[in-house]
């Protein structure tokens, strides 16, 4: 099988598939060597040996013939690019004219971080880390009285990206609607089955965000549906990450007023970004 000429997979529908896809059309090709696959001039690393046992290679559209192994090189896919939105959760107003939205915060804690505080910096790191990306737009870059719900949800469906990821803090509360210091851990949510993928491949890697021996990990809390606004009424796939439970004193607190902390929630959500959409 010739695979010199390009071989353009970019009207794969789900490109989580397009190693899967791929592999399933030329299971036990013997003569491929590896492949270069191409996405907006960003090079990925090698991912590992996939069903056929030969190595892939992820590289720019634009082939470096200096850099790249030629000998290596049986074809070319043509990756779809990635054009991320990252929605932090609150910052903005409830609805037009009110006061900026809080999101949740800990009740038992003075001068407690908020959960929009929180959320963009998560969201700030995780655009630092998603270089590979073609384009990286964020909602909001900072408290912002516009920022409707229905505003939120146009900037989303405005924005041309064809991933979503929206930030937020857990919080729980007791029957008597005081605040419930015991609920913890990590949730990632979806509206419907293309969310779900994403969910899914998010928090695959989200979930073992780690901080150290004295915090461990986040309790995984899974992979749930939930009919919330930003994910139900925008028509971009994606899913909502609930990193952590600002409710919970004795543990999740801890992680998300710590700005280093919060640094590791961005990097793993950015992996199960990467993962999601290149099975990288």
């Amino acid at each position: 099988i010739n695979l010199s000429k390009e071989f353009n997979m970019e009207n794969i529908y789900n490109p989580a598939m397009l190693l899967d896809v791929f592999a399933k059309n030329f299971e036990g090709v013997s003569e491929i060597k590896g492949i270069l696959f191409l996405s907006n001039g960003k090079k990925l690393e090698y991912i590992g040996d996939h069903t056929f046992g030969d190595i892939f290679y992820f590289t720019s559209p634009v082939v470096d013939v200096k850099n790249s192994k030629k000998e290596d090189i049986n074809g070319v896919i043509v990756a779809p690019d990635l054009l991320l939105v990252i929605d932090p959760g609150h910052g903005g107003v409830a609805t037009s004219g009110a006061q900026i939205d809080p999101g949740a915060y800990n009740w038992q804690v003075t001068n407690s971080v908020k959960e929009k505080d929180a959320v963009l910096d998560i969201a700030q790191k995780l655009k630092n880390y998603a270089s590979l990306a073609t384009s990286v737009t964020l909602t909001r870059t900072g408290d912002d009285a516009s920022l409707t719900p229905a505003e939120r949800v146009k900037r989303i469906n405005n924005s041309g990206a064809n991933f979503l990821v929206s930030i937020h803090n857990n919080s729980a509360a007791n029957a008597d609607g005081t605040q419930n210091p015991t609920p913890q851990g990590i949730e990632t949510l979806y509206y419907d089955n293309v969310d779900k993928l994403h969910a899914e491949g998010v928090h695959s890697k989200v979930k073992d965000a780690y901080f150290g021996s004295t915090y461990g990990n986040f309790t995984d809390r899974g992979v749930k549906y939930q009919s919330v606004y930003t994910i139900r009424d925008t028509t971009v796939p994606g899913c909502l990450v609930e990193a952590g439970f600002i409710s919970n004193t004795s543990h999740d607190y801890k992680i998300i007023e710590n700005s280093s902390y919060r640094t590791e929630i961005a990097y793993k959500t950015w992996l199960g970004i990467r993962y999601t959409w290149w099975r990288y």
